[in-house]
Parts: structure tokens; C-alpha cells; sequence
């Protein structure tokens, strides 16, 4: 059987032919051996575990011709099989033992430790094969004699193996290997599972381009061995310039119990063209980038030639002609096939603040391909220009290492409502700055950050970092703490300077700091609200539990976020005047928004803000990732009825015009409060006036979310007071956007429901013809009643949406 074979590595491909031996071998197994062979002749070898070959002898014989080989067999073998193959004619094999004892067919007869057989391989080759129990260790010789061949000779092949239990295995760190990367070689010789040591073991490299190199291989613990005295016999082969097939054999010999050995495997490894090498090609200058004549860079160019295009990464390290390191840097590209150039660009700030000048040295220099598999590196790469160090762009400021902490009470109440930090910093070029730190407690938790923008003028002096005290006392942890991630910046934001792990400060007390007015618990529930048991939620309700320290004004205020991180519906609680202790807080989102949302929960509570109310708001806690709901379906919750998108006004006439609508609903009350909310409404340009007015209340209060620009901006009235149960909200200062009202509040004792009415009065001017479009998305549908009132002037001829419409 013939095929045509193609070596992956090269490319080169050859024709193949396969013979096949059927051999018995006692107390083993049955099996098929495959070798490829050449047209004209077959030689089949036979390889089982654990057969060692002994002897392999390619040879020719003519008529009435013998040959004789060699063969030793050493004390570690139990059996042996000597075996010849040919191709027409008929030859004899015979054994002679190291003590001269001739073994031929008619011996094996009568000893049933040697078995003789034959066999046809195909119809043009013969084999023969002895095989020998509890062989006896020592030289043996394999006669080979022609009886019947033709006149001008026939090719055999003798091998000989024998079962031991002396065994050499071969490996290396890996199969494939780059262009000039080192191949880690180890071969392990073992008698059993002893380490044979003391023997010669040597490896034979075949490279593609048909050179041959032959190194040792050492068991001493040096030359990447391990341990010495070990049977792991290894070294390193560097020379793999040359890209293709590897083939690696190794030879070991030595004696055992007196008696020499040989043993001998091989392993093919392949060597890849590599994608991209250096071409030892530099150069070096410095770059100014902002033009004041001081270089921010270092630049290095490398010549790379690339085989294949691709993303490339190279890396390089900067030292000083002492051998100290300045800096590092790499460059990320994409190249094309051919010689191309990366530039690396070592920063200017590091090496004058090294302070050493050049030339300098690039130590190491590495090229990674997009899979970050090493290409090349070189170290000790190249060497730069001369170069003063002052030439490279100065450092703006540097920390100094002078630090002092103190606590600071601004109140006189004895609490610490700041942990002071001072900043020693050297600035050498006078501007604005910014100075930010991170404050860790003793178990590496970080506690809260702080910073500090700031002019500073030339020289040596301090930044002050005020660390809130309410956040360390929140946080419940004693001091020592922590100054870390220490950063200076210029007014661009540019980090000039950093330091990990600045500063530790004196010991303190979580008590010795102010306590915050209030705190969340973390005790969170959640459901739905069904206001008309129509099976569907109005609301989903968070409440949240709060712990308040101070008694006072506080709002609570949160965001609904789904699965995906997108944001759902807004909602705010306005309690008033709580009491020092344990208080539970409700967030009422809108079912109406959740369900056109259109996305499956459990949803997730984000952002939640707890403040103190008043003239001035003021931010008492916050968490970013609040808490998860329950598993709800969007539809669970209210399908809203959508109202026209607008209303157009048109008439004619001379003044000023007010154009008045009105809008009645109920709200239902839960638990003693109610709420409501108008979502996506549209103020239109000013003058306009909005008008709430709830009855059957203890109080109103009114949420104002408005969204402009991709900025959100959030009004909380005060809490109103009712007066004979009924509460007005008025505003004429809304201005032009999208707007999500929320109107809720405290329901009067014993009111199942709460009687609400929205008035919008906007103002208009005209002269003549005019007309007026009204956006009414968001507004609940329903009956609205609409009325026009002059303030001034004469009008006619007022329609709204082509209806007549009564001045």
C-alpha cells in the first residue's frame, strides 16, 4: 500500500509504501506493525513497549553467502527477538550464545524458551524471527545464510530488540517552537523505577536543512538539570534559526552489572518560521511635544521584518549605563509584511527624575505577536545617543515624603468632622493642581477618598486631603489609617506623580470622628401595590429602613435599574421630621413605567440617596448598589392608556391671551399614603403656571425629575401642609424640557382615596393670525377641561384642534 505523504512543516512531499508483520511474542500480545518502506525492498520492523531495539543492520547477500552481527544483550532483559526481512530467495537465521551454543529450528524444537518462525509479508518479502525467553545476558551473533538467491544478491534488514525493563524516554518543554527559541531537552534512563546514572547520553539534532549538530546531555543539576544524580539527563539547543522539521535522537550507553548498553530514541519537534524578527536596526532622538524646548519623550525606533501582517506588540526596558532601571514602555501596532519601524517612547519625566545621564541601554527588548506569543527579544539590545538628563521635560511637582494628620472640630462639640492629612509636595513649576488620596482602614477596606484642587507657587509646601469624619465613623474601624493611591495632577488632568502606599497616620478612634445625622440599615423589602384589584400591581414599593442619629428633615430618593443596566423609573420619598431611631422609608416606582419598560425583573435598586432636607440639601448616605427585587414579569404591573402627543391652539386677535387646562383623577390610598406619577410630560417655553391641588391629605408633597443635556436634575418641594384636608402646589418657574412628576403625601385619617386636580395656565401673545402646538405626552388620559381668558386685548375665531374654542 502506497500514499503520497506532505511534510506540514516544509511543505515537501514523498511517496510512501507500508508492509505488515503478524507476530506472536508469549505471555505478550498479538499486533500489526506498519513501516514505511522503499518501492524495491521492505523492511519491517516489529515495535512493541516495552521492546528496546538492540541492533538495527541493513545489508546485502549473495549466493552461498553468510553474514554475521553482533548482539548484546544486557543483564536487564528477560527476552529477546532477532528478526531479518527480505525480499526473494529463501535465507536462514542462527543464533550462537555468548557461551558459543548454536541455536537453529531443530534447538528451539526441544526448549520452550525459543520460539523460530516464518512468515510472507507480501508477495515479494519474507521474514524470519527467533524469539527468546529468559535470554542469557552477554554478546550474541546473528548468522544470517544464503540458501536459494538470486545470482546478483538480495537486500535484508536485521533488527534485534529485547523486552527490558531498562528504559531511556525522551522529552521536550513543548512540540512547536518559534524561530531562535531555545529547545528544552530531557531524557530520563531508568532500570525499573532506579535512576541510572553515570551513563553517556548525547543528543543528535537533524535540522530540515540537513545540518546536523550533536551536544551532551548532563544529569550534574547545571545545563537545565534540575537535580543531579537524578537518571534526568538534560540541556538546552539554541541553534533554531532555521524554520522546519526538528529530529531529535538520543543516544545513551554505559554498563550495567558489567555488561555494556545502548539505548537510543527519537522525537520530532517542529521549529515555525517566525512571524517577525528584529533586524538589529536602531536609532534614537528625542521628541517635544509641547514645544518648550525640553524633550517628554525618549524615542527609540526598531527595525522589524515581518513575514506575516498583523497586530504586534514591543516591549522595551530603559536603564542607565550602571545598570539601573528608568523606565518602561511598549507599543501596540498593527504591521504589514516587510522592513518596518516601532517607535517606543520612554517618558521624559522618569528619566530626569532619575537623574543619571545618558547614553542609555536598552536592557530588553521582546516582540509579541496579537496571541502574546513571544516573536524575538534581545537583551542588552542597543545602546543611545549622549544625553544630559536635564534635557528630558522636569517634573511640574513631586511629593516630598513629609506628611503630619490631625483631626480637626470645627463645631467645638469635641468630634472631629475631618481627618486632616498635609501633603508635603515640591513644585517646580508654579499652576493649578489637583491632589486626590484614598483613606484604607487596617484591613485594606477603603473608607473614603478626598482631594484637593489648588494654585501652588515654586517651591516646598503642603496640600491639605480632608478625609469626611462621618464616613470614618460610619465605617466603625480604629485607626491607624491609611493613605494610599496618592495622585498630583496638572489642570488637564495629566497624573504628574503617584505614590501606592504614601502615609499611615496616628491612632484614632471611629468615636473620636463626628457621627453621620443618619445611615441606611441595609434592610430592604419589596412588592407589589395593587390600587384597584384589578389583578395588576400600580406600584412596586421598596421600603427601605434608615437609622437616624440626628432627628430632622430626610429624603429619600432611588433608580430602578433592569437586568441590562438601563435604567427603568425614578422615585423619591420626602418624609419631614424624623425622630432619632429606626425608621421605614418607601420608594413607590411607578408600574405604569415598569411595564412599558418591557424587560422581566427581579429588578435592582441603584443609587440610593439619603438626604437632609432644607434650605440647603445636604447628602448624608449613599449607596451605589442598593439591593435586588424579587422576580417579577412586566406584565404583573399596569398597562398605561396613552394620550394624544399634542393639541393645537389657533385663532386671531391683538393682546394677551391665557389658555387654561384642567385635569381631574383620584388616587387611591395604601397604607395612609398616596402617589402619583406623571411621566415623560412636556413643559412647554415660558410664561406658564402649574397648579396641584390634593384633598382628603395630611400634606402634599411634589418630586420634580427632569432630564436635559444628559444631565438629570432633581426638586424636592418642602412638605405642605394641608389646611381643611386640602394642600396646593404652585410653580411658575418650570422650564422647557421633559419632566416625570411625582406627587405622593400622608392621606388624611380614614381617606380610601385622594382627590387630586392639575392645572397648566400658559400665557400667550399675539397679533394677528397665531397658532400654538401642544405637547401632551405623559399627561394620564382622560377628560381635560380647556378654557381661553383674555387678559387683554380683542380675540376671535379660537379653535382647539379645529373645534371652536369660547374666549
Amino acid at each position: 500500500m502506497c500514499e503520497e505523504v506532505c511534510c506540514e512543516v516544509t511543505g515537501e512531499c514523498e511517496l510512501e509504501c507500508w508492509c505488515c508483520v503478524e507476530v506472536w511474542v508469549p505471555d505478550l500480545v498479538c499486533w500489526w506493525e506498519v513501516i514505511p518502506y522503499e518501492i524495491w525492498e521492505c523492511y519491517c520492523e516489529i515495535f512493541i513497549d516495552p521492546l528496546e531495539i538492540i541492533t538495527k543492520i541493513r545489508g546485502k547477500i549473495f549466493p552461498l553467502g553468510y553474514a554475521t552481527h553482533p548482539v548484546t544483550v544486557d543483564p536487564t532483559a528477560a527476552s529477546a527477538v532477532f528478526d531479518i526481512t527480505w525480499a526473494e530467495g529463501d535465507l536462514d537465521l542462527v543464533l550462537y550464545s555468548p557461551n558459543g551454543t548454536r541455536i537453529d529450528p531443530s534447538v528451539a524444537a526441544n526448549d520452550t524458551d525459543v520460539s523460530y518462525g516464518e512468515t510472507v509479508v507480501d508477495k515479494l518479502h519474507m521474514a524470519m524471527y527467533v524469539i527468546y525467553q529468559n535470554i542469557e545476558p552477554g554478546d550474541w551473533i546473528m548468522e544470517i545464510t544464503a540458501t536459494d538467491v538470486p545470482i546478483d544478491g538480495v537486500n535484508y534488514y536485521a533488527i534485534a530488540y529485547q523486552i527490558s525493563n531498562l528504559t531511556l524516554t525522551l522529552s521536550t518543554d513543548k512540540d512547536k517552537y518559534n524561530q531562535s527559541e531555545p529547545i528544552n531537552i530531557r531524557a530520563d534512563l531508568r532500570d525499573n523505577s532506579t535512576p541510572l546514572t553515570g551513563a553517556l547520553v548525547t543528543v543528535e539534532i537533524q535540522r530540515q536543512d540537513g545540518t546536523v549538530d550533536n551536544i551532551p546531555l548532563f544529569d550534574d543539576g547545571t545545563h537545565g538539570d534540575i537535580q543531579p544524580d537524578d537518571g534526568t539527563y538534560s540541556n538546552t539547543y539554541t541553534n533554531t534559526t532555521v524554520g522546519g522539521q526538528y529530529n531529535l535522537i538520543v543516544h545513551s550507553s554505559g554498563t550495567i552489572d558489567g555488561y555494556p548498553f545502548t539505548r537510543t530514541i527519537s522525537k520530532l519537534i517542529a521549529v515555525e518560521m517566525q512571524k517577525a524578527k528584529f533586524t538589529n536596526i536602531y536609532s534614537d532622538y528625542g521628541t517635544d511635544t509641547d514645544g518648550d524646548g525640553l524633550y517628554n519623550y525618549l524615542t527609540v525606533d526598531t527595525g522589524i521584518n515581518v513575514n506575516s501582517a498583523g497586530n504586534y506588540t514591543l516591549v522595551g526596558d530603559l536603564y542607565d549605563i550602571n545598570g539601573n532601571e528608568i523606565a518602561s514602555t511598549y507599543n501596540h501596532t498593527y504591521l504589514d509584511v516587510g522592513n518596518q519601524t516601532i517607535s517606543l517612547n520612554f517618558d521624559g519625566l522618569q528619566i530626569y527624575k532619575h537623574g543619571a545621564d545618558g547614553p542609555f541601554n536598552i536592557s530588553y527588548l521582546a516582540l509579541f505577536d496579537e496571541n502574546d506569543t513571544l516573536m524575538c527579544c534581545r537583551r542588552d539590545a542597543y545602546t543611545t545617543s549622549a544625553y544630559n538628563y536635564m534635557d528630558f521635560q522636569a517634573l511640574l511637582v513631586e511629593f516630598t515624603s513629609d506628611y503630619t494628620d490631625y483631626g480637626i472640630d470645627i463645631d467645638g462639640e469635641g468630634l472631629y468632622e475631618y481627618l486632616i492629612i498635609d501633603v508635603g509636595v515640591n513644585v517646580i513649576a508654579a499652576g493649578n493642581y489637583s491632589l486626590m488620596g484614598y483613606l484604607y482602614d487596617a484591613n485594606g477596606t477603603e473608607i473614603v477618598w478626598a482631594t484637593n484642587f489648588t494654585h501652588l507657587n515654586i517651591g516646598n509646601q503642603t496640600v491639605q486631603l480632608n478625609f469626611d469624619g462621618k464616613t470614618i465613623y460610619k465605617q466603625g474601624i480604629d485607626g491607624p489609617y491609611y493613605l494610599k493611591y496618592l495622585g498630583i495632577y496638572d489642570e488637564n488632568r495629566k497624573q504628574i506623580a503617584r505614590v501606592l502606599d504614601a502615609y499611615a497616620t496616628s491612632a484614632y478612634n471611629y468615636t473620636d470622628f463626628e457621627a453621620p445625622l443618619a445611615v441606611f440599615t441595609s434592610d430592604y423589602t419589596d412588592y407589589g401595590i395593587d390600587f384597584d384589584s384589578d389583578g395588576l400591581y400600580d406600584y412596586l414599593t421598596i421600603d427601605v429602613e434608615v437609622n437616624v442619629i440626628t432627628a430632622g428633615n430626610y429624603s429619600l430618593m432611588g433608580y430602578l435599574y433592569d437586568v441590562n443596566e438601563s435604567e427603568i423609573v425614578w422615585s423619591i420619598d420626602y418624609y419631614g421630621s424624623l425622630d432619632v431611631g429606626n425608621h421605614t422609608m418607601h420608594l413607590d416606582f411607578d408600574g405604569k413605567t415598569i411595564q412599558m419598560h418591557g424587560v422581566n425583573g427581579p429588578f435592582y435598586l441603584k443609587n440610593l440617596v439619603l438626604s437632609l432636607s432644607g434650605e440647603n440639601w445636604t447628602l448624608i448616605d449613599y449607596i451605589p448598589e442598593a439591593y435586588n427585587t424579587s422576580a417579577y414579569n412586566y406584565t404583573n404591573f399596569v398597562d398605561p392608556v396613552s394620550t394624544e402627543n399634542e393639541v393645537t391652539i389657533s385663532g386671531v386677535g391683538l393682546g394677551e391671551i391665557s389658555l387654561i387646562v384642567s385635569f381631574k383623577d383620584t388616587m387611591p390610598v395604601f397604607s395612609g399614603r398616596y402617589s402619583y406619577d406623571l411621566v415623560g410630560i412636556n413643559v412647554p417655553q415660558r410664561p406658564n403656571n402649574f397648579t396641584i391641588t390634593a384633598s382628603e391629605v395630611k400634606n402634599l408633597k411634589v418630586g420634580i425629575k427632569k432630564i436635559q443635556d444628559n444631565t438629570t436634575r432633581i426638586w424636592v418641594t418642602q412638605t405642605i401642609v394641608a389646611a381643611e384636608g386640602k394642600a396646593t402646589a404652585q410653580s411658575d418657574l418650570p422650564s422647557p424640557g421633559n419632566y416625570h412628576v411625582k406627587i405622593f403625601g400622608d392621606a388624611a385619617d380614614g381617606a380610601s382615596e385622594v382627590d387630586m386636580e392639575l392645572t397648566a395656565v400658559k400665557k400667550i401673545k399675539a397679533s394677528g393670525d397665531f397658532s400654538l402646538s401642544i405637547d401632551i405626552s405623559g399627561f394620564p388620559a382622560g377628560k381635560y377641561t380647556v378654557t381661553a381668558k383674555a387678559l387683554n386685548g380683542c380675540f376671535t375665531d379660537l379653535t382647539l384642534d379645529g373645534l371652536p374654542l369660547a374666549p
